[in-house]
């Protein structure tokens, strides 16, 4: 069965992008170049991936750090107000088990280039054990997070130190298709683009707090909008405009805040235009999901 869907990245944003799409009967499939689920949560001294460091724990309580269809009490009953990072792994984890995400999800396998052959159609080249795969898929859905590349700042003099800030990039495009690495990021509801139909950002925010509750309502309305239950506005080009012009929310002038957002603003925007119905906590148990290769 050729994939409807196509996802980079199973960290936070990616596994409920990825959860939402057989929920409602679509085939997809993820691909991510770390070896287990949870993106920056997955601890590591090697210079992998934009790892948090050995002691981290999260700055927001659990009941503001959980996804709606499943809690992080759920998930760990015992767990403290403030989990650390081996909690927060294993909480994404255990998402991906709930809802059985791991038969749809490629580890160790970097996406290396993505572009559109047609307006219907993506070629992904991604990578396995050294060997080069490509495959088409009609719909791409990225999820890669914003912190995945070190930024280094412009300044006069020299620093001998170590920088550990990041910044967008999506290394699999172009840089003449699609670059947000200086901002500004034109989404209408930080997802949707005003050129590509079939192309979806998942997680393409920072708000003022944790961000993967709110990952969670972008992506049940990609799937609605995938079943033909939602169609997104005809003025979508204007709507994008409006979301930088003024920016959504930009307490500093940096391309480093380009994606901060109000998240309530946010959510109520995001709530008033998603079906109130879609909700759904049953996993899925019996979806195929593979791309053609070419």
């Amino acid at each position: 069965m050729q994939c409807i869907v196509a996802v980079i990245g199973v960290e936070p944003s990616g596994i409920t992008a990825l959860k939402n799409l057989p929920d409602q009967g679509i085939p997809a499939v993820a691909f991510d170049r770390n070896e287990a689920v949870g993106g920056n949560w997955i601890y590591s001294e090697k210079e992998s991936h934009s790892s948090i460091i050995e002691t981290t724990p999260i700055i927001s309580s659990k009941t503001l750090s959980q996804y709606e269809d499943f809690t992080f009490d759920e998930c760990d009953s015992e767990a403290p107000d403030y989990p650390d990072h081996h909690r927060q792994r294993g909480y994404f984890q255990a998402y991906a088990e709930k809802f059985n995400l791991y038969p749809h999800i490629q580890l160790g396998t970097p996406v290396k280039h993505c572009k559109g052959i047609d307006s219907q159609t993506w070629e992904i080249t991604t990578e396995k054990n050294g060997l080069d795969t490509r495959g088409i898929s009609p719909h791409l859905v990225v999820s890669n997070g914003h912190h995945r590349e070190p930024r280094f700042p412009n300044y006069q003099g020299e620093f001998s130190g170590e920088f550990l800030h990041y910044w967008l990039s999506h290394p699999f495009f172009d840089k003449n298709f699609i670059d947000y690495s200086e901002g500004p990021v034109p989404l209408y509801l930080k997802m949707f683009h005003p050129d590509y139909c079939n192309l979806y950002f998942i997680g393409m925010f920072q708000p003022l707090g944790c961000i993967w509750p709110g990952v969670e309502l972008p992506s049940k309305l990609m799937a609605q909008e995938l079943m033909g239950t939602w169609k997104r506005p005809k003025k979508i080009r204007e709507l994008c405009e409006k979301q930088v012009t003024p920016a959504h929310y930009r307490p500093v002038n940096s391309p480093r805040h380009s994606v901060t957002v109000n998240y309530h603003l946010l959510m109520k925007a995001l709530r008033k235009t998603l079906p109130k119905s879609q909700v759904s906590k049953i996993p899925q148990q019996n979806m195929d999901s593979e791309m053609v290769s070419t």
